[in-house]
C-alpha cells in the first residue's frame, strides 16, 4: 500500500472523464479509465484498484447495477457514485447498493478530491490494521481464497459477454 493507489474512473462522457482524470492526475493520483460497465470489469480483471469513481448513467448497465455486481463478485474497492441528476433517492440507493459516497457532478472537483482522499486514507488504515495482525493470523487459511479469483474472473467474463450482447441488441445504445 506504499505505492500510489489506483483509481478507476468510469464515465461514458469522454470530455468530462478526460477533464476529471487530468485533474486527479495533477493531484498525484494514478487514474485508469473505462467508458462502461463491461470495459470497467475488464480493467478490474487486469489491474487491482483501491477506489472506483463511477457515473450513474452508463450504457448497458447503470452505476447502481455495477456497484451491486462488484459487491456480488466480492470486489472490495471503495466506490464513489457520481450523477448529473440531483436526486436524493438516487444517493440513498447508491449508498444502499454499497457505494461509500455520492457526489453530484455539479459539485466542485475539490469535493470529489476530498472524498477520494478520505476513502484512500480509510483503505490505508484497513491495510495497516491487517498488517498489524500477528503473522500466524494472517496465514490462517481462508476457505474462499482459492475459489474467489477464478470465480470472479469467470463471472466477469460472463457479465462482459452479456453486456456486449445487450448493447448489440439495443439500438438506442448505439
Amino acid at each position: 500500500m506504499d505505492m500510489v493507489p489506483h483509481i478507476l474512473l468510469i464515465d461514458d462522457n469522454p470530455a468530462w472523464q478526460e477533464a476529471l482524470a487530468e485533474y486527479l492526475r495533477r493531484k498525484g493520483l494514478f487514474v485508469l479509465e473505462a467508458r462502461d460497465a463491461a470495459s470497467s470489469l475488464a480493467v478490474l480483471e487486469r489491474q487491482p484498484v483501491t477506489l472506483i469513481v463511477c457515473d450513474y448513467d452508463l450504457p448497458g448497465m447503470n452505476g447502481l447495477e455495477l456497484v451491486r455486481l462488484l459487491r456480488r463478485l466480492h470486489h472490495d474497492a471503495a466506490v464513489v457514485m457520481l450523477s448529473g441528476e440531483p436526486d436524493r433517492s438516487l444517493a440513498a440507493r447508491a449508498l444502499a447498493a454499497g457505494a461509500l459516497g455520492f457526489i453530484e457532478k455539479s459539485a466542485a472537483p475539490t469535493v470529489l478530491l476530498r472524498k477520494i482522499r478520505q476513502l484512500l486514507d480509510d483503505a490505508r488504515a484497513r491495510h495497516a490494521a491487517t498488517r498489524a495482525l500477528p503473522l500466524w493470523q494472517r496465514l490462517l487459511p481462508n476457505p474462499y481464497r482459492h475459489q474467489r479469483q477464478p470465480a470472479r474472473q469467470a463471472r466477469g467474463q460472463q457479465v462482459a459477454r452479456f453486456l456486449s450482447k445487450r448493447v448489440a441488441q439495443d439500438p438506442a445504445a448505439n
